[in-house]
């Protein structure tokens, strides 16, 4: 699931990166998404959304 690229990987860290708690409503205000399960679909098809959020590797 995509929580899990983007938690802390590399230090197994099951937390979300605190930037995230801001960069996810930005996002879904910004695009206008108006679901958690609409923004999660849109960040695993747009790399975009990927790099803005740092998590290119998760695929």
């Amino acid at each position: 699931m995509i929580w899990s690229h983007l938690s802390m990987a590399q230090t197994q860290d099951t937390r979300l990166r605190p930037a995230l708690l801001l960069k996810l409503p930005l996002l879904q205000y910004l695009e206008g998404m108006r679901s958690m399960c609409q923004t999660t679909k849109q960040i695993q098809i747009n790399t975009i959304y990927r790099w803005f959020l740092g998590c290119l590797s998760a695929v």
